[in-house]
């Protein structure tokens, strides 16, 4: 399995984030009519490390997470889950040894309602650097 496959595995596997978005955590493209809150996870960039004496097994991987939901509070517990799990987790995921995942913030957005009702919805984009090594 890919490092992405792996992560949205270890995400959904998580009773803290599971409690709070059920199985809704989507690689890149959400379904139309799903319910909130979910996530959607996106790989921004990879890289190699090079060294001088050449190329390693160390990359270096860039992701986004965005939070979908219609209240604030209900986004923010999501947030808060995400951070708690992957901020520096090391050691095994799934199939990828991953050395070290840094969490680099998060932005909000509010979305107003566009069907004339009350319910705006809530966007939290958060990003994180994610070191590893490919097998």
């Amino acid at each position: 399995m890919s490092l992405t496959g792996d992560l949205i595995t270890f995400i959904s596997d998580d009773v803290g984030v599971s409690g709070l978005i059920d199985d809704r955590i989507f690689d890149v493209y959400v379904p139309e009519n799903t319910a909130m809150p979910y996530v959607s996870f996106i790989r921004e960039s990879m890289e190699i490390e090079d060294h001088i004496t050449g190329k390693t097994p160390l990359r270096t991987s860039m992701y986004s997470c965005t939070v979908v939901s219609e209240k604030s509070v209900t986004g923010e517990a999501v947030e808060e889950a995400l951070i708690t799990l992957l901020a520096s987790t090391r050691g095994t995921i799934g199939s990828s040894n991953v050395r070290v995942i840094y969490y680099q913030g998060s932005t909000d957005t509010f979305l107003p309602p566009v069907d004339g009702s009350e319910e705006s919805t809530h966007l939290i984009e958060l990003s994180f650097e994610v070191h590893w090594f490919s097998t």
